[in-house]
């Protein structure tokens, strides 16, 4: 079995999450990755890599450019209009029918959020191409 890890993963790295109206420290962290590839290397089921680089054409296949766009720019642009710099976090969500997005930096999280629990910290955006990229190997 060949197992595929992109240490950009690392990068994601949120202070907290929201989990039933609470601040808790976030279950996926670099911890439990380390363990994991611990696991593997132990068991020694195959070899483990760094997943192929491919270009944002194969992501933009699967996800609308807004949606890649807001990844990539979100956190410098909700710092840059006073959001608070620990991480950007959804306090509201918009409902799909609303035809007009908010452009407000410190707004626009929720219409792209699935639940106000994730957090995008400045790496988000590379750990989750690093995470396309291992889906593409």
């Amino acid at each position: 079995m060949h197992s595929i890890y992109s240490s950009a993963s690392a990068l994601h790295n949120p202070p907290f999450e929201m989990i039933e109206g609470q601040m808790v420290t976030p279950h996926e962290t670099q911890r439990r990755v380390e363990i994991i590839l611990t696991a593997l290397t132990a068991a020694q089921l195959g070899p483990l890599r760094e997943p192929d680089q491919f270009d944002d054409a194969h992501i933009a296949a699967v996800h609308s450019a807004d949606y890649l766009a807001h990844l990539q720019t979100i956190y410098g642009r909700w710092v840059e209009a006073g959001g608070h710099p620990d991480a950007v976090l959804a306090d509201t969500l918009q409902v799909r029918w609303m035809n007009r997005p908010s452009r407000s930096p410190l707004a626009l999280p929720g219409a792209y959020a699935y639940d106000m629990s994730s957090a995008i910290v400045p790496g988000t955006w590379a750990a989750a191409r690093g995470a396309a990229c291992c889906a593409l190997s």
